[in-house]
């Protein structure tokens, strides 16, 4: 029973990266945490219930310098889709490979995480992630936030408008 609730809640914090619902997912993993007598959870949880901050709610320690500021201009980017297909594009540094792949050289060390760059726009104050999979295959290796190479496309007119797209069409 216990394996199938640390799988419930793993899933409902992977939710906690998807706008409009991420929310909820940790509310009732914060609940779920505190049941089980993980207060730091419980707490890593309910401060991600605050917009912007859901993504990095649960690695919030492996920022120590506090009021570091995580890329250029200085926001926390957030997810821009709400599902990602396994596989980098045709195109591409990892064109052909999996997110599994990525995440696996990187922690064999034979991929270093400023190889691994991710993309992002701020519109109407919003921070969000162009290149999703390649912030997913750095998750999935562990690769702390401190460790990624951010790199802001705002004000790149075609990286806004896909974005921009990509947010219509994913509600």
């Amino acid at each position: 029973m216990t394996q199938a609730i640390n799988g419930y809640q793993s899933a409902l914090r992977w939710l906690g990266f998807v706008p409009g619902a991420g929310s909820a997912a940790l509310a009732q993993s914060a609940v779920i945490s505190v049941a089980s007598g993980d207060f730091k959870g419980a707490a890593l949880d309910t401060i991600g219930v605050i917009p912007l901050a859901a993504p990095f709610a649960r690695v919030g320690e492996e920022i120590t310098q506090g009021s570091r500021i995580i890329g250029e201009s200085g926001r926390i980017p957030n997810f821009s889709q709400t599902t990602a297909s396994p596989w980098f594009g045709i195109r591409g540094l990892f064109a052909g490979q999996t997110i599994s792949d990525v995440a696996a050289q990187l922690r064999a060390g034979t991929l270093s995480s400023t190889s691994v760059p991710v993309q992002f726009v701020v519109i109407e104050g919003n921070a969000l992630i162009v290149n999703t999979r390649s912030s997913l295959a750095l998750r999935q290796a562990g690769i702390p936030l401190s460790s990624w190479n951010f790199i802001d496309m705002t004000g790149n007119a075609q990286v806004e408008r896909e974005i921009e797209f990509r947010l219509v069409t994913t509600g």
